[in-house]
């Protein structure tokens, strides 16, 4: 997706925010979109996507995310699983 551009809007219940990527060059916009084509939407579970503790299909299942466009596949890309590791002290 290296000549991929557009806009994806990703949004919980209380943010929404707009990623514009360009030829794999991603960017903050200042305004979010209301209506996007390529979309995420969830509840808190959202949060799991930039921990990476799961692959993005498998959060996004578990969430219940409604994807739009090209989303299953941008989410792929810039959130893919990281294999968090966890100090002993999160645990207990």
């Amino acid at each position: 997706m290296t000549d991929w551009r557009g806009e994806l809007l990703i949004s919980d219940p209380r943010e929404k925010v707009t990623l514009k990527i360009d030829r794999g060059k991603v960017a903050v916009t200042e305004k979010p979109a209301q209506a996007a084509k390529n979309s995420v939407r969830g509840g808190e579970q959202i949060v799991q996507l930039l921990i990476g503790t799961d692959t993005p299909e498998e959060i996004a299942e578990w969430g219940q995310f409604r994807l739009s466009g090209e989303a299953k596949h941008l989410i792929a890309v810039l959130f893919p699983l990281q294999h968090p590791v966890l100090s002993r002290r999160d645990f207990f």
